[in-house]
């Protein structure tokens, strides 16, 4: 699978589409300096001209809005969660590192994991390795709006947790998230790593999703968890 093709995948068809680049600070921090395009054809193409070039290269899971003023901070801005267009896929971060209990020690438990999340959804997500851990994507046939994306996520949070899975819960909520890119490379690694696709995923329609998690979630008698804004009820 090329760059493109798992953008196609991922990404909505409305809004435009960020590739970030990934700037290391002197005081150890990342900057990040954002393009944005209205094809997934023009973002892939800069990502992986990109990533020639040595850069190191992320996109936002989702689409967003032009460029606007943030008159508090006093400058523009584009990749927030206020200014989200369109949303296509949920997702799930599978962090890999033997001395931090909320990570996966080896990278077979996580996939095992990913595995186990797949099967009780009955549901086929695309799975890529970031050069590290993990990324898990359950995809939509159409866009939908970041209050449909958010309801669907924190059905999702409800699983995962119930089932003890370590899905990174920065990561899972952020309708505002950027991650690695099939065909670019995780150049926290030396020699860097490519991003490779595991399994290709289904794109399904809006209702088998919504209602595969709600089918779990009932039969298993799982309970809501917070999110960053309040527990989404289950029914």
């Amino acid at each position: 699978m090329g760059t493109q093709h798992f953008l196609d995948l991922i990404l909505p068809d409305e809004g435009g589409k960020i590739i970030a680049l990934a700037t290391p600070t002197k005081n150890g921090g990342v900057w990040f300096k954002y393009k944005r395009y209205n094809s997934t054809e023009d973002a892939a193409t800069a990502a992986t001209a990109f990533d020639d070039e040595g850069e190191t290269v992320y996109f936002a899971v989702n689409s967003f809005n032009g460029w606007y003023l943030d008159e508090v901070k006093g400058k523009k801005r584009i990749r927030t969660q206020e200014n989200v267009h369109s949303c296509r896929s949920l997702f799930d971060d599978f962090d890999v590192g033997s001395d931090d209990p909320k990570k996966y020690t080896t990278r077979k438990e996580a996939l095992a994991d990913i595995i186990r999340l797949a099967t009780v959804l009955k549901l086929t997500p695309t799975i890529t390795s970031s050069g590290g851990g993990y990324h898990c994507y359950f995809s939509l046939d159409q866009d939908v709006d970041k209050k449909t994306w958010e309801e669907l996520s924190a059905l999702k949070r409800n699983v995962t947790t119930h089932l003890g899975i370590k899905a990174d819960r920065a990561v899972d909520m952020d309708s505002a998230r950027i991650l690695r890119p099939v065909g670019t490379h995780n150049r926290k690694k030396n020699p860097p790593v490519e991003v490779q696709l595991i399994k290709e995923g289904k794109q399904y329609p809006l209702e088998t999703i919504r209602n595969r998690l709600k089918e779990y979630i009932k039969a298993n008698k799982v309970i809501s968890v917070p999110t960053k804004n309040k527990a989404i009820p289950n029914p």
